[in-house]
């Protein structure tokens, strides 16, 4: 209320578009992994794809030091096994990356 017995409001609406391109190079939606935690293997499974693709795999430290890759073919639904059993126990992150598509995951070894 102001000095003079009058009230005053006011209205801000904020909008926000997501319109960088991030989604057109994404496959975070198609790649599953686990287990998550784990204890040095994990299981990759690509969903919704029509045909086995060819993926690259780099797991890196929380320093971004790659720590080890991997070149697979995964066919549509069926895991395939990722052996990083040598790993130190802590944080570590997957890229994976099919063509011009990435994504990245966090894994967790016990």
């Amino acid at each position: 209320m102001t000095d003079n017995g009058c009230n005053e409001t006011d209205q801000i609406d904020i909008i926000f578009v997501f319109c960088v391109g991030i989604n057109e190079t994404d496959i975070s939606d198609f790649v599953y992994l686990y287990p998550n935690p784990n204890y040095g293997t994990v299981f990759i499974q690509l969903n919704n794809i029509q045909s086995a693709q060819k993926v690259e795999l780099k797991l890196f430290n929380p320093a971004g030091q790659l720590i080890q890759t991997w070149d697979k073919t995964i066919t549509p639904g069926v895991p395939e096994s990722i052996n990083f059993e040598n790993a130190v126990t802590g944080v570590y992150y997957l890229q994976v990356s099919s063509g011009q598509k990435t994504s990245f995951h966090k894994l967790i070894c016990n």
